[in-house]
């Protein structure tokens, strides 16, 4: 049970690499 705390820093990348994504499909749909 040593990995019973998720690092930070994955969250953080996936929540980075989620948003991009969102304004992304934000910016295409407003072009």
């Amino acid at each position: 049970m040593s990995r019973r705390s998720i690092p930070v820093n994955e969250i953080s990348e996936v929540l980075y690499q989620w948003q991009q994504g969102m304004s992304k499909s934000a910016i295409s749909r407003s072009l």
